[in-house]
């Protein structure tokens, strides 16, 4: 296999160090293995092996993108975020198995939430780091794998035949987040000294802590008035220090690579202590890649009860160190991380072409109790779960050998999941609407007529930026079954224009949008249908009421209609927030005048469609009231000023009457009108009153 790893600078450091034995255990299996890095001593290290280096040089995008073109690595294996942004970028324009380990926590700092990309394979070193990539950065748990570090126990093994005398040692890097171990043992060295005979403090590692650490290690030196504590620096080989060492404080990889060399180890440092690395304090470590994060403070008092524990008891020390070099033995070797990661390539490589190709995120006015906008996204969700899973999706993975990964449906809205199966993503949130947008496999724009400003041009605005921004992450785009216009004044239309000239993919639901998108230039728009259109519609018996919804321009033409009928008269609230007070008022109303009146906030689709389904007649000046029961065969009048509503009508009925006034002659034909409506079910005869009522 071709393998191509990335990483930044490769000097000595954790991270470092594992994609050191990474790269060597796959060289040395027979793979071809490349690194890609701003070069330093472990690339040298791995250029001595035999492990072709590559270095980014000043154009680190073009040139990995030229690399990838001419060597087509089957998999290629990111290390840092910078690294993995630079492959986020390629994917918008080629293809490429695609693998990324998280080796730490990462920044929630807006500006880098954006540059971070997380692809489906993505590689954790420890539990905790998975559950902050879940947590901080919405990553999906079955897209992490979490895969421990690895020690070479060939190097990293106990020394024979060697007489330790009473040395601690602590390795890592001194800066000022990772150098408290060092500064805690040199305040220590004088009180320890006095306790341990012959004692020997060794800081190995380098950073900008260093000079602080030498001039505290030399106070300490003469209060003692000898040198106890030195500060060496750092180190390119760091095991003879190991090796000689009778205990090791300190964290992470060093901590277990010390435990790999046989000696008993104390868990701590800036991030908190777990004390003696045996039994249940081994399990706790393991959650952390042994960093000790979320544990109790790291104190001088912790440290020096534990120091002198393991110094004056023979056996403690023995246990913990056999203990240590066990535990390490067994989930902790190089081989042992190297095979787990090859699977998770072998994985990358069975996944689809691109990686988001099976993730999709909606985008729409959901999630505000609008029926009619919940009611759309159940039948888009249903629609892309069917063409998904259809034989010509299937036969088309089959045909690359590659598995058919689970399908992701995400939406934007203000909060909660709305159906089982799809995530809400919080629109109000800036940084977390732009973080899924450049994560998603395609941004679906459906549901409603969100481009128009007939109110304000905010809402219109904001669809054209999420479709704008999709564009610059490279995400396709799609407009599903849109409603377009009426789009007021030049800028908003211009805008328009200018976006919907790159959508991926257009398709309209009504004539008038069709022909708006050819006035503005705008190729390749498909004439469709209102998705809710292609929902299955249960029978339901007839219960002899009519069903009215209606809006606050439709009021007194709609009570009009109902204040001589003899029928139960049902009231459903489609959209509470904007029609439940004028429903109250025409309940109000029709109740004055001894109507039997129910009223019904239709929350569901189920309860819209069970509704709907058992009237007689339905009068609406709502959209997907009309359209529900077009679906369930009952028959419906549209009341309302609205241009979407009219074309539905016009569209299904091309014999509906329109005169262009509710209220000019409209009391002489009340009768005509309902009878037509309500006793020409086989036609379904719609009529849609175009106009305001005066």
């Amino acid at each position: 296999m071709k393998i191509l790893l990335l990483a930044d600078r490769m000097e000595n450091g954790g991270a470092e160090t594992h994609i050191y034995e990474l790269s060597r255990l796959l060289f040395l299996s027979g793979h071809s293995v490349t690194v890609f890095s701003h070069g330093g001593a472990i690339a040298d290290k791995l250029a001595a092996l035999g492990v072709r280096q590559e270095h980014y040089g000043n154009a680190p995008l073009s040139h990995l993108a030229q690399f990838i073109r001419k060597e087509k690595p089957h998999v290629v294996h990111a290390h840092t975020r910078k690294s993995a942004f630079l492959c986020s970028l390629l994917l918008r324009y080629m293809s490429f198995p695609f693998v990324f380990t998280a080796h730490a926590y990462f920044s929630k700092d807006p500006l880098k939430r954006i540059l971070s990309y997380f692809p489906r394979r993505t590689i954790a070193v420890s539990k905790d780091i998975a559950l902050h990539l879940t947590h901080s950065f919405g990553l999906p748990s079955a897209n992490i794998t979490v895969i421990e570090n690895g020690i070479n126990t060939n190097d990293f093994c106990p020394k024979r035949n060697t007489i330790k005398k009473n040395h601690i040692v602590t390795v890592s890097r001194l800066d000022a987040d990772c150098s408290q171990v060092a500064i805690l043992l040199c305040h220590l060295t004088p009180l320890l000294s006095k306790r341990i005979d012959n004692l020997r403090i060794s800081i190995v590692g380098g950073g900008s802590e260093l000079n602080r650490i030498k001039d505290l290690a030399k106070q300490a030196n003469e209060l003692c008035k000898k040198e106890v504590v030195r500060a060496v620096g750092h180190q390119e080989n760091v095991l003879p220090y190991l090796q000689s060492a009778t205990l090791f404080v300190g964290v992470s990889r060093a901590a277990l690579e010390a435990m790999s060399c046989g000696v008993p180890v104390i868990l701590g440092g800036n991030e908190g202590y777990l004390g003696i690395a045996r039994g249940e304090t081994l399990a706790r470590a393991e959650a952390t890649n042994f960093c000790a994060r979320g544990s109790q403070k790291m104190s001088k008092e912790c440290i020096y009860r534990d120091i002198l524990n393991l110094v004056q008891s023979t056996s403690l020390a023995k246990e913990a160190a056999y203990e240590g070099r066990q535990h390490l033995l067994r989930y902790h070797t190089a081989e042992n991380m190297a095979e787990k990661t090859l699977a998770v390539y072998h994985a990358a490589l069975h996944d689809t072409v691109t990686e988001r190709d099976s993730d999709i995120l909606l985008g729409g006015y959901y999630g505000y109790g609008n029926l009619g906008d919940e009611l759309t996204l159940h039948a888009i969700t249903s629609a892309l779960r069917t063409a998904y899973h259809s034989p010509d999706a299937n036969d088309m993975h089959t045909s690359r050998n590659r598995s058919l990964p689970p399908l992701r449906l995400s939406a934007l809205t203000p909060n909660g999941v709305l159906y089982a199966g799809v995530e809400s993503v919080n629109r109000l949130h800036p940084i977390k609407t732009l973080h899924a947008v450049r994560h998603t496999g395609l941004f679906v724009l459906g549901g409603g007529s969100l481009l128009q400003n007939k109110t304000s041009n905010r809402s219109l605005l904001y669809y054209l930026a999420l479709l704008e921004a999709a564009r610059f992450f490279g995400v396709p785009t799609m407009l599903y079954a849109a409603g377009i216009g009426p789009i007021h004044s030049t800028i908003p239309y211009r805008l328009c224009q200018l976006v919907l000239r790159h959508v991926d993919c257009i398709t309209v639901r009504d004539p008038y949008s069709l022909a708006l998108l050819q006035k503005m230039n705008v190729k390749g728009a498909t004439l469709s249908a209102d998705p809710v259109l292609f929902l299955h519609v249960p029978h339901t018996t007839k219960k002899g009421y009519l069903l009215a919804c209606v809006r606050d321009e439709s009021l007194d033409c709609i009570l009009s209609l109902l204040q001589n009928t003899q029928q139960p008269i049902v009231l459903a609230v489609m959209d509470p927030k904007s029609d439940l007070a004028v429903t109250k008022k025409l309940a109000s109303k029709l109740q004055s005048k001894n109507k039997q009146v129910r009223l019904f906030e239709t929350r569901t689709a189920s309860e819209a469609l069970s509704l709907i389904g058992g009237a007689d007649l339905v009068i609406t000046s709502r959209l997907h009231a009309a359209i529900l029961a077009f679906c369930a065969g009952v028959p419906f009048l549209c009341i309302s000023d609205d241009p979407k509503l009219s074309a539905f009508a016009h569209t299904t009925y091309k014999n509906c009457h329109a005169p262009t006034d509710i209220s000019r002659h409209f009391q002489e034909r009340r009768v005509e009108l309902l009878s037509l409506a309500k006793h020409d079910a086989q036609k379904a005869l719609t009529l849609s009153l175009m106009g305001k009522n005066h």
